[in-house]
């Protein structure tokens, strides 16, 4: 159940259906001892991520996850990497 819930807003985010309350962000994390940029669509209302990773080509993205921030620290996770995130988006 919980996964349905993720991945329904996912084609209104990526097609920009929303106007307001989103920030498209990319950030560098660290993944598996490398630096990885990924980008991040944030529904700041409803507390939704869905994040996507630049595909080598730089046409396109892959798909990576998508998420309430209903855990603890979720949101402060998201507002540090904000607070960090790149100049450009990738």
């Amino acid at each position: 159940m919980a996964r349905s819930q993720r991945l329904h807003w996912i084609k209104y985010h990526i097609n920009e259906s929303k106007k307001n309350n989103i920030d498209v962000f990319s950030y560098e994390d660290r993944v598996k001892g490398k630096n990885v940029i990924r980008t991040y669509i944030y529904d700041i209302e409803q507390e939704y991520v869905i994040i996507l990773e630049p595909q080598r080509s730089e046409l396109d993205y892959f798909l990576l996850t998508a998420y309430y921030l209903n855990e603890p620290g979720g949101k402060k996770q998201i507002e540090n990497k904000r607070k960090k995130k790149l100049t450009e988006v990738y």
